[in-house]
């Protein structure tokens, strides 16, 4: 049984469709994993962001806030 596909004029073997096939889907996997990667990696530093932010606000509220007025006590 004649095992290939004709196309075009060009007779491709089914062992080379399917190696195609296979690296097609390799490489979309490819990319997937790399869109996933890199939504991770944004998350992460949103994360971190926000916590910065909060770090820094807890430190701007625990110092007093300065007197209204000055008193020179030396005078």
């Amino acid at each position: 049984m004649n095992r290939s596909i004709k196309t075009t004029g060009t007779i491709i073997s089914r062992e080379r469709v399917i190696a195609v096939i296979e690296s097609i889907m390799g490489m979309q996997t490819a990319q997937i994993q790399s869109a996933y990667s890199t939504s991770l990696m944004k998350r992460t530093m949103d994360d971190a962001e926000s916590q910065a932010i909060s770090l820094i606000q807890d430190m701007v509220n625990s110092v007093p806030a300065p007197a209204q007025y000055a008193f020179d006590v030396y005078a």
